[in-house]
């Protein structure tokens, strides 16, 4: 059982079939923060979806149903998918191919957009062969309709858009930090973080998951999907909750 599991069974069992009333101080202050109106009677239900959504829980509440998104450990890992599928992305929303194809020869590290070059670079060499061009990519990534299109797909909704998540959560039932989908998307909005010295959207990095510079015939198919990070989601989910 890894702990992001664990943790997120630990979130629902201390919820499900519980009363408000008898939650921990912590978990009513999120029910309340999702809800708004609660009373001590009321009954909670809480479980884990089985399948792997953005969403990683639901919370019922006399009739309404609320997903949330549970996330913990350091250098967080919050969305993985093939990088044509993710391409594909890019270019329905209308993303400059000459980006595009920048992206691609990051990705792969091998000076080619399909990881068929014979030399692969990792990444401290690539930040510094493509220092001006990452400057040019999250300049132009990062202008609010496109960071919005890519944080949602990336936190709330993912490639297939089922069970889409609502709210974040990071942490664990008796110390967490959260904060609503639309808090998120006007925080990165109003963040550029352009001194990020990597592709990234806002706070959320941008990697090839594994470039396999080693040649291990075990890792090869990871060269072909790409990950987000969000390093700083403590601290950035502190400051969301801090104004508002």
């Amino acid at each position: 059982m890894t702990n992001g599991y664990k943790n997120e069974c630990d979130f629902a069992r201390t919820i499900n079939r519980k009363k408000f009333c008898n939650l921990n101080d912590h978990m009513k202050k999120f029910i309340v923060f999702v809800f708004n109106d609660v009373n001590d009677s009321d009954v909670l239900e809480c479980k884990r979806y089985r399948s792997q959504d953005k969403a990683d829980v639901y919370i019922k509440l006399n009739g309404k149903i609320k997903n949330v998104s549970i996330k913990s450990g350091t250098r967080v890992s919050v969305h993985a998918e093939r990088v044509d599928s993710f391409v594909s992305f890019l270019r329905k929303n209308k993303i400059s191919e000459n980006i595009i194809k920048f992206l691609l020869i990051y990705h792969f590290g091998d000076f080619t957009t399909n990881g068929t070059g014979s030399v692969r670079l990792p990444a401290k060499d690539l930040k510094i062969k493509y220092a001006k061009e990452i400057k040019t990519f999250n300049k132009y990534m990062n202008y609010n309709n496109i960071i919005k299109k890519i944080t949602i797909r990336c936190l709330f909704e993912g490639e297939s858009k089922y069970n889409s998540a609502d709210y974040i959560y990071y942490g664990d039932v008796l110390n967490g930090i959260y904060a609503s989908r639309s808090e998120v998307i006007d925080y990165f909005c109003n963040n550029k973080a352009l001194e990020i010295i990597a592709p990234h959207i806002s706070f959320l990095i941008y990697q090839n998951w594994n470039r396999n510079i080693l040649y291990n015939k075990k890792l090869e198919s990871h060269r072909y999907y790409c990950q987000f990070k969000w390093p700083s989601i403590e601290e950035d989910l502190q400051k969301i909750r801090k104004n508002n």
